[in-house]
């Protein structure tokens, strides 16, 4: 069968992918997506609780996730749709502090020096938005012991962020890809790259095959696999990684507007869902995020009878329901960094070669940015309102990034 040639090839039409393929195609490339599944977003990004937040460490981050916050709150504008299929709620993200009381200063910062809408408010102001949520500073005593709930004076609160729908948001994507000549091919699974200096043979599965002088890997959990076709081997360590989230009807006895929250004293993250009719919820804890898997096509995909309950037990100290409910969950992948918890972007192996790996978790929110700034690095072109963050921060042989404290970020 003829090779199809393009511009180039992007592995994996997930968030990254998608949102790639459209950047490239703004800036004149014919580009081809290759899927290995039956539709987009049917890895990570599929799965992805689409929190859109923008609190980070280090500013690097806050500017990406800000420039994708804008972008949300103006999809059909920056995508040249008229339907918009993503689902973004601005329902506001609160961070509720720990019995310590961490120091938010470096985040108000953050937020002032990027222009993120938000900052510490008053408790007051945030219990008269969000009337149903218990702001109390003490983590949940899982022995179930009583305690007195306590508030804080005042929480970082972003009001401009909030959730989405991921696949709805990836389909749009796709769509202003294709509007602007994009080809998309589901079902195509690589199983073999021939590579040589400035072009790529990419072989499929069915037999077909696609050329190109670009090549990306946005191939998520899979990474490893077309890395080593071209014989490339990241410096730091990444690995498919289970998660869990679990999920519940919301009760008539929750009432008001809820948030996307989190909590440190409970190691919990939870948001409304299927248009505020349901409650999902997942841990912010590191050892709930530490079981690799060495094939992430063979993994257990429902959440552990364990996870749900412990997981339900801490919601219900953030919000008043009376009733555990039935109570369901899933399993998805995340490609973890390791080494720092932060992706990889960079050009490697033969001349044409990128990879855009190991998200760890924070590739939803980044990814309307990171297609501008990945294809900026493919092409050395930058068009206006791009991102000014430059890929190299997050270069294959960095030092792992940290906060100004010295700490991963």
């Amino acid at each position: 069968m003829a090779d199809k040639t393009y511009d180039a090839i992007i592995v994996g039409a997930g968030i990254m992918g998608a949102s790639t393929a459209f950047q490239l195609a703004r800036r004149g490339l014919k580009v081809a997506i290759l899927e290995k599944g039956a539709q987009v977003a049917a890895g990570s990004t599929g799965q992805s609780s689409a929190v859109v937040r923008q609190r980070y460490a280090n500013v690097e981050l806050v500017q990406l996730a800000y420039w994708g916050v804008q972008m949300f709150h103006n999809w059909c504008d920056r995508l040249e749709l008229t339907e918009d299929r993503s689902g973004f709620s601005p329902v506001g993200v609160v961070w509720l502090t720990g019995d310590e009381g961490e120091d938010q200063s470096i985040y108000v910062r953050h937020f002032e020096q990027v222009g993120v809408a938000g900052g510490m408010l008053p408790v007051e102001d945030v219990r008269t938005r969000y009337p149903s949520l218990n702001l109390c500073t003490h983590g949940l005593d899982m022995s179930g012991a009583e305690h007195d709930c306590v508030d804080p004076q005042s929480l970082l609160v972003e009001t401009k962020g909030g959730y989405a729908d991921p696949q709805g948001t990836t389909e749009d994507l796709i769509q202003a890809g294709i509007n602007k000549g994009v080809a998309l091919f589901v079902r195509h699974q690589v199983t073999g790259i021939q590579s040589s200096p400035g072009s790529h043979t990419v072989t499929c599965a069915n037999g077909e095959s696609f050329s190109s002088k670009l090549l990306l890997n946005a191939s998520g959990p899979w990474c490893h696999r077309l890395n080593e076709m071209v014989g490339v081997e990241l410096p730091m360590k990444l690995a498919p990684v289970r998660v869990q989230i679990a999920s519940r009807d919301r009760p008539a006895e929750v009432t008001g507007e809820i948030p996307v929250f989190a909590s440190t004293a409970d190691q919990i993250y939870a948001r409304p869902e299927a248009n505020g009719t349901q409650l999902i919820a997942g841990s912010t804890a590191l050892e709930d995020e530490t079981e690799e898997i060495e094939d992430p096509d063979n993994f257990d995909a429902d959440a552990s009878l364990e996870f749900r309950e412990r997981t339900m037990h801490k919601l219900h100290h953030r919000l008043p329901m009376k009733s555990r409910g039935s109570v369901h969950g899933y399993a998805a992948l995340y490609a973890v960094n390791i080494g720092d918890r932060h992706p990889i972007i960079d050009a490697m192996g033969p001349k044409g070669y990128f990879v855009a790996n190991g998200f760890s978790g924070h590739g939803f929110k980044l990814g309307p940015a990171m297609g501008a700034l990945i294809a900026r690095m493919m092409t050395g072109i930058d068009l206006l309102g791009d991102p000014t963050v430059d890929a190299s921060y997050f270069s294959a042989n960095r030092n792992p990034i940290t906060s100004s404290g010295g700490v991963l970020a």
